[in-house]
């Protein structure tokens, strides 16, 4: 009689394991939320990085500048700034299509350096550096499997 009572419970616990992943599925916030902190110190710190050495966050050096002396894109520290400011207080994020991003008012022209044009190379810094997406990855897998056994509340 206990084994019917055991495997009853199995099946209770796994329908409701899958109810929990459909709500996941339908609703992956609960998951994702609670490490968005984790995530803005992290690219700050990226940002910061990328800027001291003049890399985008691949390690791939910026093309160095034609018309002065100096770092790229750090003449008055007014684009370095901005992107610190942006990563720590406007990291946003969009359940469709599942993305984290940041919104940089200013400086007006920090488009121009992260994506290029033709005539300004591309010198990306606003990009999270392999380390921190991963590290988000597996806070992310974590709290999956966390919230979809029941073992505790996502975050």
């Amino acid at each position: 009689m206990d084994e019917i009572t055991d495997l009853q419970h199995l099946r209770d616990y796994m329908v409701e394991c899958s109810a929990r992943l459909g709500e996941l599925e339908f609703n992956p916030n609960r998951v994702i939320k609670p490490h968005l902190t984790w995530y803005q110190e992290h690219m700050a710190a990226d940002i910061t990085y990328n800027f001291l050495t003049a890399t985008a966050s691949n390690g791939q050096p910026w093309k160095p500048l034609k018309y002065r002396q100096g770092t790229p894109l750090y003449l008055t520290g007014a684009m370095f700034y901005g992107a610190l400011q942006a990563a720590r207080e406007s990291m946003v994020y969009e359940f469709r299509p599942g993305v984290i991003w940041t919104e940089m008012e200013e400086p007006k022209y920090w488009r121009y350096h992260q994506f290029g044009t033709s005539k300004i190379p591309a010198r990306p810094f606003l990009n999270p550096r392999p380390e921190t997406l991963e590290g988000m990855a597996d806070k992310i897998r974590v709290s999956s499997v966390k919230f979809v056994l029941g073992l505790n509340e996502a975050g």
